[in-house]
Parts: structure tokens; C-alpha cells; sequence
């Protein structure tokens, strides 16, 4: 899976072997609705949403919304959560005071299934080591999500 940043502008490849079961267990419970997370991170909550073909969530603590992230894994999911990345980073773009002006790209990362994330304003309330779980969360909470659906399809 591709993982794409508007904060940083980069792609890079996201690997399910990166992730083993002991990781991915506890995010299960999550992939539906949301909720707070596990220990050690249990102070932040998440929330998602589902298009068809894809889904959106937010890694939330307290009233702050840190970072959003747009899974999509088939066509019509593809163009909902793009455009909604788009208009969440034109909305970023024009935060006064956010340190971060992402620009969305004309188009999604070239291969399904693919990740993408925006850096939100609640971002900058915490210092960056407390931050650092970040990626490879949303990472691992994209595969859960892509592994949970494709056993919805396949039964």
C-alpha cells in the first residue's frame, strides 16, 4: 500500500509485514466506529467513518483533531476520500497560525489500495516525541481497516 503526505509531500511504501498480530489485535475493536485507543495511547480516540470502497479517520484527544487519514482500496471509495482530504488541506492551508500549508495534488497515489494523511491544527498542541507512535499507527490502522473489509467481501 501507498502512503501518501500532505504535510510532507511524500509517498512511501506502507508493508503489511511490517505489522505483526500482536500489533494489530487491539486495533480491531477499533475499525467500526472508532473509540479510544489502546494502552499505552488510551488519552487519544478515534473516529471513523466509511465510504464505499474506502474510509476516513481521525486520531482525536480531548477537543483537538491531530491527523486524518484517507484509506481507499476501490475506485468509488477512491474519489470520495481524496476530494475530502483535498477540502480538509484547503481548510489546513487557511488555519491562521498553522506552521503547515499543505497543497493537495492533482491526483490520488497511482496504485489501490493507497493511505493518505493530513497533519491537522491539534498537531501542534503536542511536543513532536509524544507524537512519534503516529505512523506507524495510522499505518497499522489502515491494514486493519483494508484486512477487515476484503473478509466482509470474501466471507
Amino acid at each position: 500500500m501507498l502512503h501518501y503526505s500532505f504535510s510532507t509531500k511524500k509517498t512511501l511504501e506502507c508493508r503489511r509485514e511490517a505489522f505483526d498480530e500482536k500489533t494489530l489485535n487491539p486495533l480491531r475493536k477499533l475499525v467500526h466506529y472508532g473509540g479510544r485507543l489502546p494502552t499505552p495511547r488510551q488519552r487519544f480516540q478515534l473516529r471513523v467513518t466509511h465510504v464505499d470502497g474506502g474510509a476516513l479517520f481521525t486520531i482525536i484527544q480531548g477537543r483537538e483533531s491531530l491527523l486524518t487519514c484517507g484509506l481507499a482500496w476501490l475506485p468509488q471509495g477512491e474519489s470520495v476520500v481524496w476530494n475530502s482530504l483535498k477540502n480538509l488541506a484547503a481548510w489546513v492551508g487557511e488555519t491562521p497560525g498553522f506552521g503547515v500549508t499543505p497543497k493537495g495534488r492533482a491526483t490520488p497515489p497511482e496504485q489501490l489500495p493507497w493511505i493518505s494523511s493530513i497533519q491537522l491544527p491539534g498537531w501542534q498542541k503536542f511536543p513532536l516525541p509524544e507524537l512519534a507512535w503516529v505512523d506507524a499507527f495510522q499505518q497499522a490502522m489502515a491494514w486493519v481497516i483494508l484486512e477487515s473489509r476484503i473478509r466482509q467481501l470474501t466471507g
